[in-house]
């Protein structure tokens, strides 16, 4: 009996103490247990307070109670993706779209989801689905080139990210991220050419310098290196990637100058 008065008790403790907010979503929910809209608000706020056991009840009885409603059913697929229910999201996405086939948001959430799942094709058929609905818009072709890079498909990577520049010129992340794909590519003279555009476009752009100090590592270019990685610390004193590069490229570079200046000093001497 002791038990159950303790248990009743902390309850009350837990009642009294809840945010104001949430105490009125609650009574609004006791007042009308047939109302979705009350369920759904008392959803979304246990959701952003982190209460997840009573968003995902609450969430439940809003579909159940509006199973029309396709933007309740996107919200509840995207709880249940945040906390890993993941075949449930995909029901609850797939079951928004049929009632909404043209919302941008539930085809971006599914490919999201596919992608994580690791189903490209059906991530990418999403996407594409996204890049033809909103052709001005960057974000299909920065989520496809994202998704290339995820499967190595570097040459298909740099496609993506050449058409969200052409819709989003003026980033340097784009320019970046297009360099590294081309990079990973084989393709160091266009990956040289898209750092040094995303420079053009941001002079102090540390990761542009860094990109590039890498790339002239690779291509065993030591005093480039030297120069860009030094640029990178001016740009951010604080890169630790840029200071370790630059102290290797210095050494690199030092023993090539002292292994020409041998060669040279034997040739004189013969």
């Amino acid at each position: 009996m002791r038990q159950i008065f303790a248990t009743i008790f902390v309850a009350g403790l837990a009642l009294a103490f809840a945010p104001k907010e949430q105490r009125r979503l609650e009574k609004a929910v006791r007042q009308n247990p047939d109302s979705a809209p009350a369920h759904l608000a008392l959803g979304r706020y246990c959701y952003q307070t982190d209460q997840y056991d009573c968003a995902l009840e609450h969430y439940r009885s809003a579909v159940q109670l509006a199973p029309a409603d396709p933007a309740s059913r996107g919200e509840y697929g995207n709880l249940l993706y945040f906390t890993c229910r993941y075949s449930d999201a995909l029901i609850q996405y797939r079951m928004a779209l049929a009632q909404a086939p043209d919302h941008p948001a539930l085809h971006l959430a599914l490919g999201n989801l596919y992608g994580f799942l690791g189903r490209d094709a059906e991530a990418e058929a999403e996407y594409h689905w996204l890049a033809r609905k909103n052709p001005d818009d960057p974000e299909p072709w920065i989520m496809l080139a994202g998704l290339y890079r995820a499967g190595q498909r570097w040459d298909q990577a740099g496609l993506a990210y050449r058409q969200a520049l052409a819709r989003q010129p003026l980033d340097p992340s784009l320019q970046i991220s297009l360099g590294r794909s081309l990079a990973m590519a084989g393709r160091t003279g266009e990956a040289e050419q898209a750092y040094r555009a995303a420079i053009s476009l941001q002079s102090e752009n540390a990761e542009a310098w860094l990109a590039l100090g890498q790339l002239h590592v690779q291509t065993r270019d030591w005093k480039e290196a030297v120069a860009d990685f030094t640029a990178a610390l001016v740009a951010d004193p604080q890169a630790s990637e840029a200071k370790s590069g630059l102290a290797a490229a210095m050494q690199m570079w030092k023993e090539k100058n002292l292994s020409g200046s041998a060669g040279s000093s034997a040739g004189a001497s013969r």
